[in-house]
């Protein structure tokens, strides 16, 4: 090398640090001694989250940083009004210079809680093993923890409500507040009965990190028990470029991750999910702003609107409201009020999203949840673009509804499994004759209950095109169209222009595996080699390989996996397998 190219080199390397030489930090709980502190390893680790240091000597775009240990706010004084537990965050450069926050360090995995330790006031004897506090903030009347981090650093006991003091006395490991506001009481009684100093922790204002604005942020394997919100409080100018992966997410409020307008490209990947009032909310109510071109992977979302004070309507695996080329597959959703919906309000545009290979099982209809499977809805007003939409090789177990849509334009419903349901698909849309348009192919229904098809609209102008599909048993009229009960022979002799009611379809039985012998896992629905669906399906083109990623070759199966697929290890009632992303298409001809 000459020494003008030396020198040039040399002189970016100055200009550009953070772009040459990603580095890695480290920092461990606050209260320690590790040697210099100053960050530059675990042994010299930044003594707390609040120590450390962004930009100039510290974390800068492309670096890594290490989070080491049990990070808990202690709060001993009542400033929560000055955010003192919130972690400010600073912007990756790009994709592939983000900021990494890491929390698989070796023999010292990261855990960051948004609960905080109740110091800032006296414990009180109220007698028959309850004390009581006041409490610092407005607290959520669910979340009290007793012993964080004890005896390892991820253990930890969740606490009951009750509805009395008298209910507290009755039920150790329980707690009581007239109101839940800063300077109410908090009564407790921990679950040994013996006193609660430095025992007890209330939620909301310990740790937090500050989204506000922020993009190209990866946390990875971290886990982060009760954050208020994980995605940071709504900004006037959204983050974006968030990916959680690997991590542990619990004990929400009303969402674990909540997705305001603009917040596009947030990515949730193979993370755990659970425990809050929904898993993910992607929330908007404007026209063509809503969270777009995200991803959510291989979650395992449980649990949601189950306890009583995060009961609600929606209950979402996955809510989206709105939204453009949004994927989301391979989840694992399992006791929440619905699996993965999409809905649209007045005039908002919701296109080329995709809802594949998702495991739904025993949707809830707690607190006026709605226990559907999947589905795609709006209100009756929107006639704006909904199109391009695919929701394919989906498998639901005992929901209410296993796949409900209302959109005018075209969705495409293929090689979906529906089991033990009330209802295979319902739709009842009728806004000034205008229903919906569902094209229905390669799918089985089995051991449903009421219909497998309840088409009751009152509509004029719709769509069904179902063919190929399997539905078993098919005794008694268990097919509803427009007002009346049909018979399988009955719905088969229907006609309408541009619709079909499944001539090349089969009331058979689909013959599957059911290795568990309880069909409750994604395997349970392999095709036996003497299957009805094998061979029989219609060719969807943007189906290119099954549930457990084996290709298509030749003519499809019915269904959402080929017979011929030797299944990966890992694909499971807790995680689904995956194949390839194919792009949004138009579905093949009969």
């Amino acid at each position: 090398m000459n020494k003008k190219v030396f020198f040039i080199v040399l002189a970016l390397l100055i200009i550009y640090p953070a772009a040459s030489w990603a580095r890695d930090w480290y920092v461990r709980p606050a209260g320690g001694q590790y040697g210099t502190q100053d960050g530059t390893s675990y042994d010299n680790a930044w003594n707390g989250l609040h120590a450390i240091k962004w930009l100039e000597g510290g974390v800068q775009p492309g670096d890594t940083l290490w989070v080491c240990g049990l990070h808990v706010w202690d709060m001993k004084t009542k400033s929560y009004i000055d955010k003192q537990a919130v972690i400010p965050t600073i912007n990756g450069a790009s994709d592939t210079q983000r900021i990494m926050i890491r929390g698989d360090y070796s023999n010292d995995p990261g855990i960051v809680w948004g609960a905080y330790r109740m110091s800032s006031s006296p414990w009180v004897d109220e007698g028959g093993g309850v004390w009581s506090t006041l409490l610092a903030a407005n607290s959520f009347p669910e979340w009290f923890f007793q012993d964080i981090g004890k005896p390892k650093p991820d253990s930890y006991i969740v606490l009951n409500r009750q509805k009395s003091i008298d209910g507290v006395r009755a039920n150790p490991g329980s707690f009581y507040s007239e109101t839940y506001t800063a300077g109410s009481k908090l009564y407790v009684k921990t679950t040994d009965s013996l006193p609660p100093q430095g025992r007890i922790y209330a939620n909301r204002y310990g740790y937090r990190f500050n989204l506000a604005d922020n993009k190209f942020i990866t946390f990875y394997k971290l886990k982060m028990f009760n954050f208020f919100r994980i995605s940071g409080i709504k900004p006037v100018s959204p983050p974006s470029n968030i990916t959680w992966q690997g991590c542990t997410l619990t004990h929400g409020e009303h969402s674990i991750i909540w997705l305001y307008d603009g917040m596009d490209n947030m990515k949730v990947i193979d993370c755990e999910l659970a425990w809050a009032g929904n898993g993910i909310y992607n929330i908007s109510s404007t026209l063509d702003k809503a969270a777009s071109n995200y991803h959510f992977k291989g979650n395992y979302i449980h649990d949601m609107g189950v306890r009583e004070a995060t009961q609600n309507n929606d209950g979402h695996c996955v809510g989206a409201q709105g939204g453009r080329n949004g994927i989301i597959e391979d989840n694992v959703c399992v006791n929440c009020g619905t699996g993965p919906l999409i809905y649209t309000g007045a005039s908002q545009i919701a296109t080329n999203n995709i809802i594949r290979r998702n495991l739904v099982k025993d949707p809830h209809t707690l607190g006026g949840a709605n226990g559907y499977g999947i589905a795609l809805l709006t209100t009756n007003l929107n006639t704006s673009d909904k199109s391009g939409n695919i929701v394919v090789q989906n498998i639901v177990i005992n929901a209410k509804i296993a796949f409900r849509f209302h959109w005018e334009q075209v969705q495409l419903v293929a090689n979906n499994v529906a089991y033990n349901c009330e209802i295979g698909l319902e739709s009842k849309r009728n806004y000034n004759g205008l229903g919906a348009n569902v094209y229905f192919v390669n799918n089985v229904f089995l051991n449903t209950k009421q219909y497998h098809i309840n088409w009751d609209t009152g509509a004029s102008n719709f769509v069904i095109y179902a063919d190929r599909n399997i539905y078993y048993p098919s005794t008694g009229a268990m097919f509803r169209y427009r007002g009346k009960d049909y018979t399988w022979d009955g719905w088969r002799a229907l006609t309408r222009p541009s619709c079909l009611f499944d001539p090349k379809s089969f009331a058979l039985d689909p013959k599957f595996k059911n290795i568990t012998g309880k069909f409750t896992d994604a395997l349970d629905f392999m095709l036996k080699s003497d299957s009805p669906a094998i061979g029989t399906g219609q060719t969807v083109q943007v189906i290119t390989s099954d549930f457990a990623g084996g290709p298509i070759l030749g003519t499809p199966d019915i269904g959402a996996f080929q017979h011929t697929t030797i299944p990966r290890g890992g694909i499971s009632a807790t995680a689904p397998g995956s194949g390839p992303m194919p792009a949004p298409g138009v579905p093949g001809t009969p």
